[in-house]
């Protein structure tokens, strides 16, 4: 069974530390800025396993009225954890959607990380195309969007 808490910007240090799901981020120093500014009441979360390892953190953050930018940090457990993972992850997503009343959510995706697509899509994203050289590291990215009320 897979328990969530509220994010600390702890739990982000802990995955970056203990393993990533997908790659390693182009630099540690921006990677840790990121984190700090996820800790939004209500917004996000972690996800913790019955081992009582850390599966992921995720939320919603603002980007303005109506529109909210979606965000996952993986460790390197988050295969494990499958359909109940992608369950719960949807259901939070849907509950911070109708709290906030967002008209749109979005994310971005590398082109490269295939299963991290099908993942998103899973979630009910959408894909709308392909932003080259939007990353950090320089390479191609899919900005993907849940359009609520269409």
């Amino acid at each position: 069974m897979i328990r969530v808490i509220s994010y600390k910007e702890v739990h982000a240090k802990e995955i970056f530390y203990n393993g990533m799901n997908i790659g390693c981020p182009p630099s540690k120093e921006e990677y840790l800025l990121f984190a700090s500014t996820l800790n939004v009441p209500g917004q996000s979360f972690t996800a913790i396993d019955e081992e009582g390892r850390i599966i992921c953190s995720a939320g919603i953050f603002d980007l303005w009225k109506g529109v909210g930018e979606a965000w996952l940090l993986g460790s390197k457990f988050l295969n494990e954890k499958g359909i109940s993972l992608t369950r719960l992850l949807a259901k939070r997503f849907q509950i911070i959607i109708k709290t906030k009343k967002y008209q749109r959510i979005q994310c971005v995706v590398s082109n490269e990380w295939k299963s991290s697509q099908k993942f998103v899509e899973l979630l009910g994203f959408k894909n709308e195309g392909l932003m080259c050289k939007y990353g950090p590291d320089g390479l191609d990215y899919i900005r993907y969007a849940i359009i609520i009320g269409n």
